[in-house]
Order: structure tokens, then sequence, then C-alpha cells
């Protein structure tokens, strides 16, 4: 639903080639020539061989990647959209305990060099796209998954080594394709689903990633995701910001799944900071927070949530559970009645209404927040 989504390691490692040291003499008609001597040429050895070794222990830590690194990206608002989509997969690949970094660095490699290779020789506007879609549908040859739980289907440098991915993945490598070479391309989002558009000002047209770049019209995706019972997918193209945060939230619902809670928190936050009128951000930031034990702040979020739409699926029962677990049991109470007037079917609101009447607390899971970002409608149909 949300915007799409090199290579230096954590803690950048500095390290600067030794000088030869060399000793000058004077020769017999006065010109001071590099000495010979027994103990300079022992220092110009020592001065290779610490050159060799720094080479060498650069090397290593391009292929290991986690070699020196903080405990969070660096997601800093300067960063470039391939720089942040660097730091997170990096991020998820030390925490994934992945040994093997040359696919990324490969990736990444590619990456960087799309800005003045053969791609960028194509000097109008809308052909670049033309060019971007080639790359990524047929030189690597990438097709559509439909699965969205997997990091897999979500990081691009993963994308293109196993040939496949979601949308958001696959749209952050046509996103960062148009970076390096300025080509005036942005994310969209929509309800489960996410894909791009070229605007110059002039040309705009939209780019669907989930069938070849498929040029559909805007009334295409206000008609079949129903937008105007989502008013706050506009159909906007989305800042660098904002395309990051989307990233941001697919990695926290990943990572919540697994429950892997305080990195989801993390990504819950950055995602919070980028998109805070998004639903499934505000809901599945405050269950990090809540599952971090920051029940207070969790509280205010689901508050604030509940009273913008509480008629989001999920909504009610999460925010009544984390109230039963605070023992506010009339408060949690009232939450579940009014999620019923909703959803008047749903079997676990009725049992958590049952437990807050009784004044018993809820110990159980926390159901996720539904409307999940990039995932195929219920028919199974691709977009």
């Amino acid at each position: 639903m949300h915007p799409p989504h090199g290579i230096l390691p954590y803690g950048h490692v500095f390290f600067s080639l030794p000088l030869f040291l060399t000793g000058v003499e004077e020769g017999d008609d006065g010109v001071k020539k590099i000495a010979t001597s027994r103990n300079t040429r022992q220092i110009i050895l020592l001065s290779i061989i610490g050159s060799i070794a720094a080479i060498v222990s650069f090397s290593c830590v391009n292929n290991n990647v986690f070699a020196s690194h903080s405990k969070w990206p660096d997601l800093d608002d300067s960063l470039s959209l391939t720089s942040a989509c660097k730091n997170i997969s990096r991020h998820i690949m030390s925490m994934t305990q992945e040994k093997d970094t040359s696919l990324f660095i490969d990736f990444y490699n590619k990456i960087d060099s799309m800005g003045h290779a053969s791609l960028a020789k194509k000097s109008a506007l809308p052909s670049l796209t033309d060019s971007i879609c080639a790359r990524v549908y047929t030189d690597w040859s990438i097709t559509y998954d439909a699965n969205d739980t997997s990091f897999l289907s979500l990081l691009p440098h993963d994308i293109v080594a196993n040939k496949h991915g979601a949308c958001l993945g696959v749209s952050l490598i046509m996103l960062m394709l148009a970076e390096q070479m300025n080509c005036p391309l942005f994310g969209v989002m929509l309800p489960g689903h996410f894909f791009c558009r070229f605007d110059d000002g002039n040309i705009r047209y939209n780019i669907e990633p989930n069938k070849n770049g498929y040029h559909h019209p805007d009334s295409y995706y206000q008609n079949r995701y129903a937008l105007q019972s989502n008013p706050w997918y506009d159909l906007h193209s989305m800042t660098k910001q904002e395309v990051i945060g989307v990233l941001c939230y697919n990695t926290c619902t990943i990572l919540l799944a697994r429950h892997t809670i305080k990195e989801a928190l993390f990504y819950g936050k950055q995602a919070m900071r980028r998109l805070p009128k998004i639903p499934e951000v505000q809901g599945n930031y405050a269950l990090c927070l809540a599952q971090n034990g920051n029940n207070d702040s969790a509280l205010i979020v689901f508050s604030r949530l509940y009273n913008d739409c509480p008629n989001f699926n999920n909504c009610a029962l999460n925010y009544g559970a984390l109230l039963l677990s605070q023992k506010q049991y009339d408060s949690a109470a009232i939450i579940f009645a009014k999620g019923l007037r909703y959803f008047p079917n749903d079997t676990n609101l009725q049992n958590r209404l049952s437990l807050a009447q009784s004044g018993k607390p809820y110990n159980g899971t926390w159901a996720g927040l539904k409307l999940p970002f990039f995932k195929a409608d219920k028919t199974g149909k691709k977009p």
C-alpha cells in the first residue's frame, strides 16, 4: 500500500595508506636522490607491508559488512533512498546473521553504477522508465511474488537474486534506479499495495510493479481499492521520506510477526515519524509500544487512532485488550461494545467483552492490525 522500498559498513572504517617514508641523500653531482641504504629499504618494505595489510583489512570489512556497526541503522533524513535501503538491509542481514554478503554488495554496486552507465544514455525522460522496466523485468527477470511477510520479497538485493518480489520491493528497485539517473519517479501507496508514478510536470503516468510496468490510470486504483472509504489514501506522489517510512513500516510488521519486539519498535517509530496519519502505522506502532512495556504511550496512540477510525479492523480488539491488561475493565468493555457495532460477528470481540464485564484481565496474544500492506486482494488476484 505504501510507497515503495551502498557499501560502507556501519561505523565507517577509516584507514590511510602509510606514506612511503624515504631517506634523501645528495649525490656527487649535487642532485638529491632517494637513499638506498639498508635502513631505508627496510622502512620501504615495512610501509609496503602496512599498505597491503590495510587493503586486506578493508577488503575483509567489505566482505563482512557487519564488522563494525552501531545497534541501529542510520536513517538520517539527509540520506538518499538508496543509502537508506542499504542501511536497513544491512541491519536486517545482521539480525538474521546472514554470512554471505556477496549478493548484497553486487546489487548495490550495480545500482551505484547505473547513473552513468548505459541506462543514462537515453536522455528523454519518459524513455528512462522504459529502460528501468527493461532492466527489472527483462535483464533481471523479476516476477510478482504475493508473499509480503518475508524479507526475501521485500529487500531489493534478495529480490534480484531470487528473481521475484512483492510490489514494494520491486518498486524500491525502480525508484533507486530512477534516483541514480535523476528520473522523476515517485512512489504511491494504496491499501495493501504500492506502485510507481512518472511525473516530470508535463507527462505523468503510473507504473504497475506487479504487471511488468503496465500503465493503469488513477481511476483504476480508485475503483479497485475503494479509496472513497479510505480518505488517507489520496494517490499523491510520495516524498523520499514517505517512501522510507513505508519500508520501515513493512519491516516493523514482519519483525512484529517474528516477535522481534525491540527492533520492531525502532522501525515502527521511524514509520510513525514519516507517516503519522496512516492508521496501520499508528496501530502497529501502538502494538510495538505495548509489547515493549510502554503501556501508557501505547494507550495514547490507540486512543487517538480509535477516535479517528473507530471502524478500523482490529483497532477495538487491540485497544480493548491493552485496557484489559491494565485492569481498566470498564473502559475496555466500552471499547469492545463499540467495536461490535462495526463488527457484530467478531467472536474475539465478544469473548473479550465478556472478560471485561467479569473483571478478568486479558493475557493472550495480540491480533495484528489488518489491512496488511502489500498484499493481493481477497480473490487472490494480483493488481
